[in-house]
């Protein structure tokens, strides 16, 4: 009798722990798309399992990226060498982005790109930066440094508004 019951609750427990690892891995997703301006090829991959965004290509970025519905999935943006801009409001509201890589090929980063991206806690803008738009970077919460190049002309209205960590922002002369 304790031989069977001990079977069926082990057969119970496996059924249970498979259901679970198949849950978990059902819920992990490969997206694709291209989040180029008209004219442009920006190809973008999002593994939702590890939460990192890859952007490839060459050219500009739209505004309002495609990707906002797995905002909260997404940790790490690794945007590649290629892309010229970074799209008004492409990453507001990320509050679980920690991690941005912007390459040496960026010239401007819209208005609000990053805006309310409360994990984000550093940030390294490229010397091929010229621009920042208005509240690209407002209201980071977690943000406790920047290092603004000398490439920069023009930093936008209030683009550092709210950062309230924000301890040093370093301009290169």
């Amino acid at each position: 009798m304790k031989t069977k019951l001990f079977k069926i609750m082990f057969t119970f427990a496996a059924v249970m722990l498979l259901t679970a690892v198949l849950a978990v891995t059902a819920s992990a997703e490969i997206i694709n798309g291209d989040c180029g301006a008209e004219g442009y090829s920006l190809p973008y991959v999002l593994d939702t399992e590890t939460g990192v965004l890859r952007i490839t290509g060459r050219g500009v970025m739209v505004d309002y990226a495609p990707w906002y519905s797995y905002r909260s999935d997404i940790k790490t943006i690794t945007i590649e060498k290629g892309v010229k801009s970074i799209g008004s409001d492409a990453f507001a509201f990320f509050e679980n982005l920690t991690s941005v890589t912007i390459p040496d090929s960026v010239t401007s980063i819209g208005d609000s790109t990053f805006s309310h991206c409360e994990s984000l806690t550093d940030v390294t803008i490229p010397d091929s930066v010229t621009s920042i738009g208005d509240f690209a970077f407002s209201c980071c919460k977690s943000l406790t440094d920047v290092t603004i190049p000398d490439s920069v002309t023009s930093i936008g209205f209030r683009a550092f508004v709210a950062c309230d960590n924000l301890i040093e922002i370093k301009v290169d002369e």
